[in-house]
């Protein structure tokens, strides 16, 4: 802990939380909107009512729209990510091009946008359709619908997730966009009785809102922008709030990583485990790179696990790249060097250590497949999987032609041609 840390634990209280949640160092100019519970919003339109949660841009929240007269979420960005978020701007593109179109149902719809004018500055809010948990939550909470007895997700639920994930991926594609940010954490269920429960039922399915009053240890008004409020956020204690799964949806969600071909950011927002191996051999990346990151987000659904580490460390004395080769096939002989100088920063990095075993190339993803999936009905996943993370971006199948391997093909899908999305070109 920093100096500047350490004079903020002694200067408010209760100190225990200040960095449980939202870290309390980014309630500064620039940063986190101070929010409370009750608090009104856009001209006393939105009252929020609980926090669902929070990350190092935006918190969010549940709060009740007075004029649709229903539950919605709220996206509030940090100041100094306003100016800078295209998320708006893809929203209002992406809703233009969804008239009529039937994929686009797998993408989470934006109901309204305003500013917000705070102590710390001018913050973009953007409100959305009430959703439920992200998918990450429902693979470690056996409580719900979607869980099997054993573990995991049930075999349905899998395979629904994973076409719902390729349908949003094939509208995006086609219509010249890359989500960014494929995951677990990126994709939720979605359920329109949660909009329409009476504050007490919703409540019960969230629970109860845990609150730390913030104050200063010296008695002084706090600081300006510092939030009266430490808010934990939702549980879902009593989620799901009924069982009836026959209808389930799955929605991709925060378009913050989006990008199009103009629009293309330096890096991508997604986590470093996901990441294509493009990012990591060259600095040119496009919509592809969200294919990649399918496939292993499907692998994990599969099999609850992570196929991949880019963490030196978490390699287990074996150099990524190799893991990377093991699982998904060669090199491209373009990268070959790259992977010499960074096989010698790994080398460097052990100190000698052993660096285990190698296996052919392409050869752990045919082997540990069935070992971790051994259901008949998810072996349709693995052609996916394989035609998905395929080390060169050019070699991926598209969206659209994973969509038809999973057997749920729509009219679509054939607008795509070896991988490659002709409204992105």
């Amino acid at each position: 802990m920093d100096d500047y840390s350490e004079e903020i634990r002694k200067l408010y209280g209760p100190w225990q939380v200040l960095f449980t949640e939202e870290n309390i160092l980014d309630y500064r100019p620039g940063g986190y909107h101070p929010v409370a519970l009750g608090d009104m919003s856009k001209d006393d339109r939105y009252k929020i009512l609980h926090k669902l949660a929070h990350d190092e841009n935006p918190t969010r929240w549940v709060a009740w729209d007075g004029q649709l007269e229903q539950w919605v979420s709220i996206k509030i960005l940090k100041a100094d990510r306003t100016s800078q978020s295209r998320e708006l701007q893809h929203h209002r593109a992406l809703s233009k091009l969804a008239q009529g179109h039937l994929l686009s149902k797998h993408i989470v719809r934006l109901f309204d946008d305003f500013i917000l004018d705070g102590p710390n500055g001018r913050h973009l809010c953007l409100v959305f359709e009430l959703l439920a948990p992200p998918v990450d939550w429902m693979v470690t909470r056996p409580r719900t619908c979607h869980v099997a007895a054993g573990g995991g997700l049930t075999t349905d639920t899998i395979l629904t997730i994973s076409t719902h994930l390729l349908e949003a991926l094939t509208f995006l594609h086609e219509n010249g966009y890359a989500h960014g940010d494929i995951s677990v954490k990126t994709l939720t269920y979605t359920s329109d009785m949660l909009s329409w429960l009476d504050e007490k039922e919703l409540l019960k399915v969230l629970g109860a809102p845990v609150v730390h009053n913030v104050k200063r240890e010296d008695g002084e008004p706090l600081g300006e922008g510092i939030p009266r409020q430490i808010i934990m956020a939702a549980e879902w204690d009593d989620y799901p709030h009924d069982d009836d799964d026959e209808d389930d949806e799955f929605l991709l969600f925060d378009l913050g990583g989006a990008f199009t071909r103009d629009t293309k950011p330096e890096k991508l927002a997604g986590h470093e485990c996901l990441q294509a191996p493009e990012t990591l051999f060259t600095s040119s990346f496009d919509h592809r790179a969200d294919l990649w990151s399918a496939g292993l987000t499907i692998y994990y659904l599969a099999s609850r696990l992570f196929p991949l580490r880019r963490c030196w460390r978490h390699i287990e004395h074996k150099d990524p790249v190799e893991t990377m080769i093991e699982f998904a096939g060669e090199l491209p002989q373009e990268w070959q060097q790259k992977h010499e100088q960074l096989r010698n920063d790994a080398e460097r990095d052990f100190s000698g250590r052993s660096q285990g075993e190698r296996k052919p190339p392409g050869s752990a993803l045919e082997e540990k497949f069935p070992l971790y999936v051994p259901e008949p009905e998810l072996q349709v996943l693995l052609p996916i999987i394989k035609g998905l993370t395929k080390l060169n971006p050019s070699n991926r199948m598209s969206a659209g032609q994973a969509l038809f391997l999973i057997g749920m093909p729509h009219e679509e899908c054939y607008a795509t041609d070896e991988g490659r999305d002709v409204k992105w070109y």
